[in-house]
């Protein structure tokens, strides 16, 4: 049944800002005010998903992306996953770089994904798949490297994973966060306003006795 004004015996002036003029209720919303609530909602699912997940979406910076480009193995192969593509920059040039491996994205955060996968549909990466999914969930016993860009609580925690799950011989790439007690086989610094580093590991890992400092905020590099 539909229910309007008149049936529930309400009365609404003629004049009134809710109506068209002729006592009919008009419920209106502008364009402007839409799009800011559509904002403010992928603003808050974003923070929800953050405070579950551990780790913001944090895109790549240039200067970051080119070295950890360069700081991958030559003759890598094979499937590469990323753990926490975010928006999906580092994906898509992990992809491109090599057309004959296979790479593998993770995000969590429905908001950067959707626009991750928006940017593949425009610009399609033949060998790039963006996955909407908790990367702890899937096993990574075929990689032949992973790339993260993770909180140091969160690289704690990846750890113990990484080393019951990686292959011999199989890389890992950090940029910016150490991964705690593993003694990283190359560390390049990234130069810029905020100086950062990234690490390339390689399994089975070494052992470090580095342990990094608790922190709920952004931590640049370290020196192992």
């Amino acid at each position: 049944m539909h229910w309007t004004h008149r049936r529930l015996g309400l009365k609404v002036a003629p004049n009134h800002p809710m109506t068209d003029g002729a006592a009919n209720p008009v419920w209106k919303m502008p364009f402007s005010d839409f799009i800011l609530v559509l904002i403010l909602a992928a603003v808050a699912l974003i923070f929800i998903q953050t405070v579950f997940s551990g780790t913001p979406p944090m895109s790549t910076s240039a200067r970051a992306r080119t070295v950890l480009l360069d700081v991958i193995p030559p003759g890598s192969g094979g499937v590469i996953y990323e753990l926490g593509s975010g928006w999906g920059g580092l994906a898509r040039s992990l992809a491109r770089r090599d057309l004959s491996s296979s790479v593998v994205a993770f995000e969590v955060s429905l908001i950067p994904w959707a626009v991750s996968r928006l940017w593949l549909a425009l610009n399609p990466v033949p060998n790039l798949t963006i996955r909407l999914r908790n990367f702890y969930n899937r096993p990574l016993t075929d990689a032949a490297g992973v790339v993260c860009y993770l909180y140091p609580g969160t690289m704690k925690k990846l750890k113990s994973k990484l080393e019951a799950e990686l292959p011999d011989s199989a890389w890992v790439i950090s940029n910016t966060f150490a991964m705690p007690g593993w003694k990283p086989e190359r560390r390049v610094r990234v130069e810029g306003v905020l100086s950062s580093s990234v690490y390339l590991y390689r399994m089975p890992a070494q052992v470090s006795d580095y342990e990094p400092p608790p922190s709920s905020g952004i931590y640049f590099g370290h020196n192992p």
